[in-house]
């Protein structure tokens, strides 16, 4: 799960293309940026006929959301795509839609919607990571709360239901100082 922290907020933020590029909380003089940042990590897979679909959905306080779908067969990926919504998780539910390409051309071939619920499953975790990422040492401090989940996608036609092997909602405070 510790690794799942990091991937929410570096690869999240990077995916956003936003890592000492918002506005930070608080700046010092020496260029170390703290923040407060909220939001929740699903990390899901299921099965659509002989096809294998991966959706991670991520959302960010400080940085807003990434939602992407990824749909893999012998080969390699066949169709994916990505989407940075406005609006990703509002109260206990999830729902957004994702544009998909086939992948071989880049043929536009509608969209995944993605829909869910979810509820809090346990006490909150302390988390403390430390990592060195895109010229900053950044060190997230806080807690993350595992999520019960439900969630569907609806693709090509078809629906699926996911299992989200990550799953949580957290809450740190990030201290990202110049390498």
């Amino acid at each position: 799960m510790k690794n799942a922290v990091r991937s929410a907020l570096v690869a999240g933020a990077a995916a956003l293309g936003v890592i000492g590029g918002m506005a930070p909380v608080a700046q010092a003089a020496d260029g170390v940026i703290v923040s407060r940042e909220r939001g929740h990590v699903l990390d899901c897979r299921g099965k659509l006929g002989e096809l294998t679909v991966a959706v991670s959905l991520y959302d960010n306080s400080e940085h807003g959301s990434f939602a992407s779908v990824v749909v893999d067969g012998d080969e390699g990926p066949v169709y994916g795509g990505s989407s940075e919504p406005s609006s990703l998780f509002r109260g206990n539910t999830v729902a957004t839609g994702i544009p998909v390409e086939r992948t071989a051309d880049q043929r536009a071939m509608g969209k995944a919607v993605v829909v869910g619920a979810f509820l809090p499953k346990g006490k909150p975790v302390p988390v403390h990571e430390v990592v060195d990422d895109a010229g900053y040492i950044i060190e997230s401090t806080g807690t993350h709360r595992r999520l019960a989940t439900k969630v569907g996608v609806s693709l090509l036609g078809k629906y699926t239901a996911l299992t989200c092997q990550d799953a949580f909602r957290y809450d740190l405070k990030v201290t990202k100082t110049p390498a």
